[in-house]
């Protein structure tokens, strides 16, 4: 008798235990041995984990509304998506402060990579399925932002074709990381790609919804090649004599692309460089690049 009374206590002594670790689990979304997402009832919720589920849901009701579509004008749809999504991974970036504070610290030096310790891994693995990724954006600050091709992947074959073509030059230059530190992250020539694929695009879609956006891409492009950033500059502020390695791509932007609107502007920059300081030099070249194309 006084060994069954025993064994009762020590079950009862367990199922303690296992209740109270269970009632410390705070995940209540994760990836499952045959990669599909469950979720598990709640124990205990956490805004991270709410957050991603609702991201979840809104990418699976999108998909199926995208599929039931009959023709390719989508553009609004796009548009109340995407700004709801991005404002819920605006507040997940809020609640989730401490984590991105400490991110950077994850980087192995020698390894040449993250290593994560195991409740970052799920989250990391979680943001993956909602197609979320953590971004270094410089001075040791990290970000978690929407994958650069998802929503061109998402919508492509549903919205008209200047919203189109704005989503896949957008994933382009979301695709490396362009300026971090007060400078610019890529080269100059490649600065000027991006230059001319926009000018590109604003000439091919003068009436777009989408032209704004693209005007201001453009003109900020524009800008950090005739002038750099801080750290970045293209010619000496206290001389005005441009850089030599600025000056040769200048030349070979210039000899390349003739009739490009950054042309003028290079042109304006030779005239004036030595007749204006820094300050009214940009101003002058700002207010031209405004000149350019105008929001009709």
């Amino acid at each position: 008798m006084k060994r069954i009374i025993f064994i009762l206590i020590i079950i009862l002594l367990v199922s303690c235990k296992n209740t109270n670790k269970n009632a410390e689990v705070e995940i209540s979304a994760v990836e499952s041995q045959t990669n599909s997402f469950v979720v598990i009832p709640e124990i205990k919720k956490t805004k991270f984990n709410q957050t991603i589920e609702s991201l979840l849901h809104d990418q699976t009701e999108i998909s199926i509304y995208l599929e039931s579509a009959k023709n390719i004008n989508f553009n609004n749809n796009y548009e109340v998506y995407r700004e709801g999504r991005e404002r819920k991974i605006i507040e997940l970036n809020k609640f989730e402060e401490n984590l991105l504070e400490n991110y950077i610290n994850y980087y192995d030096n020698k390894l040449k990579k993250y290593v994560l310790p195991d409740s970052v891994k799920v989250k990391s693995k979680l943001c993956e399925k909602a197609n979320l990724e953590f971004w270094g954006v410089g001075e040791g600050f990290t970000e978690l932002r929407t994958q650069p091709n998802f929503y061109y992947n998402v919508f492509k074959n549903y919205v008209t074709k200047d919203y189109s073509d704005f989503l896949l030059l957008e994933a382009k230059d979301n695709s490396v990381l362009y300026s971090a530190d007060a400078g610019i992250s890529i080269t100059f020539e490649e600065v000027s790609e991006r230059v001319l694929y926009w000018e590109n695009y604003l000439n091919k879609y003068p009436k777009s919804k989408m032209f704004e956006k693209a005007r201001e891409d453009y003109i900020n492009y524009c800008t950090n090649y005739l002038f750099g950033m801080d750290n970045t500059p293209t010619f000496e502020y206290s001389t005005n004599e441009i850089y030599p390695e600025n000056q040769i791509e200048f030349d070979r932007f210039i000899s390349k692309n003739p009739k490009s609107k950054l042309t003028a502007l290079l042109n304006l920059l030779f005239i004036n460089i030595k007749k204006m300081n820094a300050d009214e030099l940009r101003k002058m070249l700002n207010d031209e690049c405004l000149k350019l194309y105008t929001i009709k």
